[in-house]
């Protein structure tokens, strides 16, 4: 509980469970970073089987994951306590509201 006196800094934020699980959920049904972002294969890879060669530009689209039931139960529902259970890991390079890797950030 904050009052007008209270200090608001990173740290204090952190700890705001239920503001960050509302947080996580708005961007997981509306990322900022919606539609597929170009990564450039440097090496000959699989996806499942399908080959992808050397050079190739591939665009994943990560708004395919956020509405997968596979990785979120009940994927159309606004269910902000998905993100509560300090037990259950969410992958990474699945919730991408912002891409991922070494160029995540859209700014």
């Amino acid at each position: 509980v904050y009052s007008k006196n209270s200090i608001v800094d990173p740290e204090s934020i952190n700890k705001m469970d239920v503001t960050n699980a509302a947080l996580k959920e708005t961007l997981r049904m509306t990322p900022p970073a919606v539609g597929p972002f170009a990564r450039l294969c440097v090496k000959e890879h699989y996806l499942g089987d399908i080959k992808v060669m050397k050079n190739v530009s591939v665009r994943p689209n990560p708004i395919y994951n956020h509405y997968h039931p596979d990785y979120f139960e009940d994927p159309f529902e606004f269910k902000m306590d998905r993100w509560l259970d300090k037990n259950k890991a969410i992958d990474p390079f699945v919730y991408l509201p912002f891409s991922a890797g070494q160029r995540n950030c859209i700014g």
